[in-house]
């Protein structure tokens, strides 16, 4: 029995060798390119690592497969690329503006690092999904891409680029925007349609916010200044770690190590080198030092989470204020405070690192960052009101969370002034229906009245006073009001429990 099924083997095994190997002309040109020499068997083929075909002409023709005897093995057939998946040493893989009906063969190229398809028409991603070493795709000017969800599957991709090619659901993009890939590239069409979308929501929400808000304004006394510090020269001492230290291998943000980053921004700005984006919707041209600020950020706060990489990027965030200060830089002191704000809101969860010196100098740090941002707001607020509504509002936050409300800081990014989710500690309803612009606040909410008496300019001890007085230093009268129901009370729908606003919204948001 035994020998019987010895010699089926062997005998399946001599018929696939004698099997004619079909294939495309064209394909075999390059084929008989890369490997220098026309293949004679399928072992031939499954000697290519590096395989590119169409986009620009064979530099050394060995083969006119129309013309030339050929091997006994091989047959000709246009449009016939399947030897492909019979590659299994193939590592890198380009078709470029061939006449591939079929690439179904793809699925067998499991050993693929990199693929680039380009002007090929259709692209059906549903091939794609068991490429597990993939790296690096490239899906470039393409008339469709189908199943384009399958990429997620790919664990071990860093870099998408979608270039020039069709995408028909914008939808199918998001869940590649949200990823853990670190390079996405997108087709034009799909960034400006995403940015039309993201303008049209602001000015709709800004619009039923402000006509619900009308008539229903709080009275507020004119507003206080922020007061300079009393600053000392030794104040609140912090460390840089030096970048070969291994700890920047423990401690990592997003997408990994930060080090290259601050090494950027520690440098010359015109000499900083070209780095790719991580802000897959931004379509400002930028400089290298622009991106590599942005991808330390993106790093830090990706979809709002801490990241060990943090306590030892803080400081560097530190230094670099100290001297933008010095240089009087108002734009990058904003994009500074901004950044250091949104990294602070998410320090949340009281997460600390194993090494008690760290964290001191992350803490200080943070102190440092607080001094020079109340003296920005004492000399430099003019500056800020310039900016657009949502920028003023989103440095409100940022400010909320240096100056020490991180939480508070954490709930209004997350809440962006548009909605108002919260958990009853009574009876666990979960309430999301307060949203601004499509649900009357007034009929579950309370707003906070107007603190009495003026602030001092100094104390930082009630948020309630202190923060209704930066809106209205920022000339923000609507964030104002929309801020006075965060500060306000609730009443549950469904059990009658009253409790402050920002209580049931700790529910929502920080319920571990």
């Amino acid at each position: 029995m035994e020998k019987n099924r010895i010699e089926k083997y062997l005998k399946e095994e001599r018929h696939m060798e004698l099997q004619k190997i079909t294939i495309d002309p064209t394909l075999l040109t390059y084929v008989a390119q890369a490997l220098g020499r026309v293949p004679e068997s399928l072992y031939d083929f499954q000697k290519i690592k590096n395989l590119s075909c169409g986009g620009r002409p064979v530099y050394q023709k060995l083969v006119d497969p129309l013309k030339d005897a050929l091997p006994e093995r091989l047959e000709i057939v246009r449009g016939d690329f399947s030897v492909i998946g019979k590659m299994s040493r193939l590592r890198k893989l380009g078709i470029l503006a061939m006449p591939v009906k079929d690439f179904s063969f793809l699925a067998a190229c499991t050993a693929l690092e990199s693929l680039e398809i380009s002007a090929c028409g259709v692209v059906d991603c549903a091939f794609l999904g068991k490429l597990s070493s993939l790296r690096s795709l490239s899906l470039l000017n393409c008339s469709g891409l189908e199943h384009l969800k399958e990429i997620l599957n790919l664990f071990r991709l860093e870099r998408l680029s979608l270039e020039g090619s069709q995408i028909s659901d914008i939808s199918d993009v998001d869940c590649l925007l949200n990823s853990r890939i670190k390079e996405v590239r997108l087709p034009e069409h799909i960034l400006k349609a995403k940015q039309a979308e993201l303008e049209k929501q602001a000015a709709a929400s800004a619009k039923k916010a402000a006509a619900r808000a009308k008539g229903t304004r709080r009275k507020s006394g004119p507003a206080v200044p922020f007061q300079p510090t009393e600053r000392g020269s030794d104040q609140y001492p912090y460390r840089l770690h030096d970048f070969n230290s291994p700890l920047w291998e423990i401690y990592k943000g997003a997408y990994g190590n930060i080090e290259d980053y601050l090494v950027i921004l520690m440098g010359e700005r015109d000499r900083a080198p070209e780095t790719f984006k991580l802000r897959r919707l931004e379509n400002v041209l930028k400089t290298n030092y622009e991106l590599a600020f942005d991808n330390l950020c993106e790093n830090l706060w990706h979809q709002m989470s801490f990241y060990p990489a943090t306590w030892l990027a803080l400081p560097y965030l530190a230094r670099l204020m100290e001297g933008w200060e010095k240089e009087k830089d108002l734009e990058w002191m904003f994009q500074c405070i901004m950044a250091a704000g949104s990294i602070l809101a998410t320090d949340v969860y009281g997460d600390r690192p194993g090494e008690e010196d760290i964290y001191e100098s992350y803490r200080n740090a943070g102190l440092r960052i607080r001094i020079m941002t109340i003296d920005f707001l004492a000399g430099n607020l003019g500056y800020v009101r310039e900016k657009e509504v949502q920028w003023r509002r989103e440095f409100a936050i940022a400010v909320t969370a240096i100056l020490g409300e991180q939480k508070l800081a954490y709930m209004l990014s997350l809440s962006g002034f548009n909605s108002y989710y919260v958990v009853c500690p009574e009876c666990e309803n979960c309430d999301e229906e307060m949203e601004v612009g499509y649900f009357e606040l007034s009929e579950r909410m309370k707003k906070a009245k107007a603190p009495s008496g003026k602030w001092d300019g100094r104390s930082l001890e009630d948020v309630k006073r202190w923060l209704p007085n930066l809106f209205r230093l920022l000339e923000d009268e609507e964030g104002e009001e929309l801020l006075s129901y965060y500060f306000g009370t609730y009443v549950c729908p469904e059990c009658g429990k009253k409790l402050p606003v920002l209580t049931g919204m700790e529910g929502y948001y920080l319920a571990e």
